[in-house]
């Protein structure tokens, strides 16, 4: 199993390679899913602070790759035998370098201007989102000191812009997910 991991920041366009690639028939692991699971179960109601304090917790022991061994659980769980899955949201490099242990994995880093990002999130407009570009920065400066987002972008093993249109990034998406899946 190959697996394509996608990091980037809040609004960058993650879930745009996501889409493309269902289009292909390639499922997708949301990082968040075991760890929303995990919280659910010990009664935490699924806040932006709650989220963060216990995303943090969980790392506190210096595993920053814990996540990604849930979601291997969950792959081990699930029978899951995909030969190309998505992996979604990855935070911090370490959960690639767990993935590595098992599966050949690419980490795709989707980059992009702070103020596009934000109109982004403000055209979804989902009820946790931030509603002012102030809040933005300050929700994102918070998850910035404790998930290490930024250390995987910059560990990426492909970089892509998302700062043009929908239409653009989705052929630029389109491309690596054909690269991938015959590749």
């Amino acid at each position: 199993m190959k697996l394509l991991c996608i990091t980037g920041k809040k609004g960058s366009g993650k879930s745009v390679i996501k889409g493309v690639a269902s289009q292909f028939g390639i499922r997708s692991i949301e990082m968040h899913e075991p760890v929303y699971e995990r919280m659910q179960k010990e009664g935490l109601e699924l806040t932006h602070e709650n989220i963060i304090k216990y995303s943090e917790g969980l790392r506190k022991g210096g595993d920053f790759a814990i996540v990604a061994k849930f979601v291997m659980e969950k792959i081990a769980k699930e029978k899951m035998k995909d030969d190309v899955l998505i992996i979604c949201g990855i935070r911090h490099p370490d959960e690639v370098i767990e993935f590595r242990k098992r599966y050949t994995a690419l980490l795709v880093a989707v980059d992009c201007d702070a103020k596009v990002r934000f109109e982004r999130i403000r055209a979804r407009a989902e009820a946790w989102d931030s509603r002012t570009f102030k809040e933005f920065l300050k929700k994102e400066k918070s998850e910035k000191a404790g998930l290490g987002t930024e250390q995987a972008v910059s560990s990426a093993d492909i970089v892509i812009r998302n700062d043009g249109s929908i239409a653009g990034f989705e052929a630029k998406a389109r491309h690596l997910i054909a690269m991938l899946a015959n590749g």
